[in-house]
């Protein structure tokens, strides 16, 4: 039987430490390596989870403003400024003409190209004096 030599077992040794240290150092490099497509991929995650909450925000504000429509609980000769307040933005405002007041639409936020919507105009007071839910296709 041959006996390990002192040499032989030292560069066995020597090779099993290189392996280890070699797993433990070069994963390192290669993250590093991608650490900026990392931090970007995080990034878009953390901004995509901020986009869909402010969504669902805008959903439950859709959905308090149909309510409170719905349930006669909107009143004629609020304030505008009140109602953005409550409601959040409209989709889009828009002046009827010069003398007149203006025309808000809510749109609702996930109802794609055909989505539901609600018209609330306001004199040139800015005071609320009609509204109107809207349901394409019906």
């Amino acid at each position: 039987m041959v006996k390990d030599s002192a040499g032989c077992k030292m560069a066995r040794n020597s090779i099993v430490f290189l392996v280890i240290v070699g797993l433990i150092v070069f994963p390192g490099c290669v993250y590093l390596g991608h650490l900026h497509q990392a931090m970007l991929v995080k990034n878009l995650e953390a901004e995509q989870k901020q986009m869909e909450a402010e969504l669902e925000k805008e959903e439950r504000l859709y959905d308090m403003l149909k309510a409170d429509i719905n349930n006669n609980n909107l009143d004629k000769d609020q304030k505008k400024q009140d109602i953005l307040r409550r409601y959040g933005e409209p989709s889009l405002c828009r002046q009827e003409s010069a003398d007149s007041g203006q025309t808000c639409i809510y749109l609702r936020p996930k109802g794609g190209l055909m989505a539901e919507l609600i018209l609330l105009r306001f004199d040139n007071k800015a005071k609320l004096y009609s509204w109107q839910i809207q349901t394409p296709g019906k």
